[in-house]
């Protein structure tokens, strides 16, 4: 009677679905739109404005933003100790397509627009390039 309850148990294992694997991305190109909604969903996730480079994640899968600093009443930077630690997004590739993985919070961030390409297959074609 034991086999038998532990065979249901091994095949339902067996049929459970793996999370795709996620590797460290770049962007692919000009990629003005992704780069737009990149913006739009860090903006979402930090409940702030965000300005990015047209060149955020062409080099680099992992972008760092700072808090702004602000200004006094004549317009200066104002000095001061941040406490509040930078914010890092890291953009993955998968088969599923592109994400961006928040690195204080683990929650990963699903886009539709961007193109991506595993990080290490940029590199790699970098490296080759005359």
């Amino acid at each position: 009677m034991r086999k038998i309850c532990l065979i249901p148990l091994v095949l339902a294992s067996a049929c459970q679905s793996t999370t795709a694997e996620q590797l460290p991305a770049v962007l692919i190109g000009d990629n003005l739109e992704g780069i737009a909604e990149i913006t739009e969903v860090i903006a979402d996730a930090l409940q702030t404005d965000v300005s990015l480079s047209a060149s955020a994640f062409s080099e680099s899968s992992l972008l760092t933003l700072e808090h702004a600093v602000g200004s006094d009443a004549r317009g200066s930077a104002a000095t001061g100790l941040l406490l509040e630690r930078p914010e890092q997004f890291r953009l993955l590739w998968s088969d599923d397509g592109c994400s961006l993985k928040r690195l204080r919070t683990g929650e990963t961030l699903p886009l539709d627009a961007a193109r991506c390409r595993p990080e290490a297959e940029a590199t790699a074609d970098r490296a080759q390039s005359p």
